[in-house]
């Protein structure tokens, strides 16, 4: 586990370098407590307009094709911050 999490962390590291101002953190304390302003600030970073259903993805009916589909399917929430 903890060599998964270097190579993470590296990666992580590796990408600002790479690509430097272009690489926009988001904090997952952030986005959980405010998803509104986190997705705007989101889509204005990707020139991208803002809307509503963005800090929503819970309700949208399009397929969730990730290994967590199902918590795609729940609304954006705190529970796991601090873990």
């Amino acid at each position: 586990m903890a060599h998964r999490f270097i190579l993470f962390a590296g990666l992580m590291a590796f990408w600002p370098f790479r690509f430097p101002g272009q690489i926009l953190d988001v904090s997952y304390e952030s986005l959980a407590a405010a998803p509104q302003q986190e997705s705007a600030r989101i889509a204005r970073y990707c020139d991208l307009d803002w809307q509503p259903q963005m800090a929503r993805p819970d309700l949208s009916g399009a397929p969730g094709l990730t290994a967590s589909a199902a918590q795609v399917r729940q609304p954006v929430h705190r529970r796991s911050v601090g873990k």
